[in-house]
């Protein structure tokens, strides 16, 4: 669910930077400005009811993966709220719409026949107040988060997120050793988002040293074999045999996807000049290890142009289990999308400084 909130944001961000670039100096007005507001509600609907989840009352804070099985503290769980809970403060435009099922005082029950199989409101629930633009909460929500995160004990000795607890009562204490590509970036956007919220370089940092941590992991620095890959390109553990479910074919195009949104441009003129080249120089030298894993991305391209999930691998095993899908193809195209962006982002910061 945490998901579509940073989808709904994202076409609201898109929908401004359209705007920006082709109707700034024009007496016309962008056709997608007009559902804005909807996206926004939409997005306060789905962040209202996650944000219930979050408990100090198991393991001193948190979220859990799934309220419907046993309890497990997880990683992606947590850094999506971080994410997106940096996100409604930075990028919610505000809302005004009281609704929490859409419809408001309908007495057609053709229309409203249900509660809102999202939020559970009927028309007789009590109306949501509006939210202001940067409200104050979200932010403390993900500051508050991102301190349970980096507080619990979820990062092994490699510096990389395990995939997260299982509890004994209220502690978590079972920790589960796993480690997946995405839980190492979807956090990245958030400590973005948290340094441009606060201003602190300490979140700037925890994310480019979490970002080192990924890349010697997957074997770049010494052209041998870690946790997540091998030879620089990044692998999960299931690329190996084909083996990987529809959510984890889209691992690794979630990370690159992160970290493209954590390496873009630091706001020109907001911030110390020395930051801001620090944070493009490190990202600038991250190219060649991204565009290692754009060439395995593109090694598995086959002759109708489908992209296959298992990059570089020696032998072709992206016709093995789930095979070449629309989750491999998206993986494909957000690292070729992020390095692009990297090496873009790059060349203007050099131009800036000059």
């Amino acid at each position: 669910m945490q998901w579509v909130i940073l989808g709904w944001l994202e076409a609201i961000k898109f929908v401004n930077v359209h705007t920006e670039l082709h109707y700034s100096s024009s007496s016309a007005n962008f056709s997608g400005q007009a559902h804005v507001a909807d996206f926004a509600h939409r997005a306060r609907l789905f962040y209202d009811r996650v944000s219930t989840a979050y408990s100090n009352k198991t393991c001193g804070g948190g979220m859990v993966w799934d309220s419907t099985d046993a309890p497990y503290k997880n990683a992606v769980t947590n850094e999506l709220y971080v994410a997106a809970s940096v996100s409604m403060y930075l990028y919610l435009p505000g809302d005004n719409n009281p609704s929490p099922s859409f419809i408001v005082n309908s007495t057609n029950l053709c229309l409203d026949p249900t509660a809102h199989s999202i939020t559970g409101g009927t028309n007789s629930t009590t109306p949501l107040q509006p939210v202001k633009p940067r409200n104050s909460t979200y932010l403390q929500n993900a500051v508050d988060a991102f301190v349970w995160l980096t507080g619990i004990n979820m990062t092994n000795t490699a510096g990389l997120y395990v995939d997260g607890f299982h509890l004994t009562n209220t502690t978590c204490d079972q920790r589960s050793e796993d480690v997946f590509s995405y839980n190492q970036g979807v956090l990245l956007s958030g400590i973005r988002g948290l340094w441009e919220a606060t201003g602190n370089a300490s979140y700037l940092n925890y994310g480019h040293n979490l970002i080192h941590s990924t890349i010697v992991s997957t074997g770049y620095s010494n052209n041998s074999c870690g946790s997540l890959g091998c030879n620089g390109v990044m692998a999960d553990t299931c690329d190996s045999d084909g083996s990987c479910s529809q959510d984890e074919q889209t691992f690794k195009g979630a990370y690159f996807h992160h970290l493209m949104l954590f390496c873009a441009p630091l706001p020109y003129g907001s911030i110390a000049t020395i930051l801001e080249n620090q944070h493009a120089q490190l990202c600038g030298n991250y190219s060649q290890w991204i565009q290692i894993n754009a060439a395995g991305a593109y090694s598995t391209k086959n002759s109708s142009g489908d992209f296959g999930g298992a990059w570089g691998a020696s032998a072709d095993v992206n016709g093995l289990g789930r095979g070449r899908t629309v989750e491999t193809q998206g993986g494909a195209i957000s690292v070729f999308n992020t390095l692009y962006a990297v090496i873009s982002n790059s060349s203007s910061s050099v131009h800036r400084r000059a």
